[in-house]
C-alpha cells in the first residue's frame, strides 16, 4: 500500500501528509506502525523522496499543515536519532534546494 505511487512518485503517506486530514495520516500511521519494521518506516515514511526529492517534511510545510508538520516530528522523535532527524529530514533539499523549513517560515530559495 505505502509502496503505490502516483506519477509524480507520491505514495498515499505523501498524499495525505500534503491534501489530508490529521485522521487519515494518524491512520496510515497506525497501519505503519503494525506491519513495517523499524527500517521501513524511516524509509517508506520518514526519509523516502517522491521524483521532486521531496520528503514528507517538505510535503507537510509545503501545505502549510503545521499540525501534520508536528506530527510526523512527533512520530520521528519515537523512531529517529536526533542526527537523522536534523541531517535526513530537516535540512533535507528537493530539487529546487529548498528545505522544508524555508516552506514552514514561507521564506523563499
Amino acid at each position: 500500500m505505502l509502496s503505490a505511487s502516483d506519477r509524480h512518485g507520491n505514495t498515499p503517506w505523501d498524499l495525505a501528509l500534503k491534501w489530508g486530514t490529521l485522521d487519515l495520516l494518524q491512520k496510515i500511521w497506525e497501519w505503519a506502525k503494525e506491519n513495517l519494521t523499524t527500517e521501513e518506516l524511516n524509509n517508506k515514511l520518514f526519509f523516502a523522496t517522491n521524483h521532486e526529492k521531496m520528503t514528507a517534511w517538505h510535503m507537510a510545510a509545503e501545505g502549510g499543515r503545521l499540525d501534520i508538520f508536528q506530527k510526523i516530528w512527533n512520530g520521528a522523535k519515537e523512531n529517529l536519532r536526533r542526527e537523522e532527524i536534523k541531517n535526513k529530514s530537516l535540512f533535507a533539499t528537493n530539487h529546487e534546494k529548498i528545505t522544508p523549513g524555508i516552506w514552514q517560515q514561507g521564506g523563499e530559495k
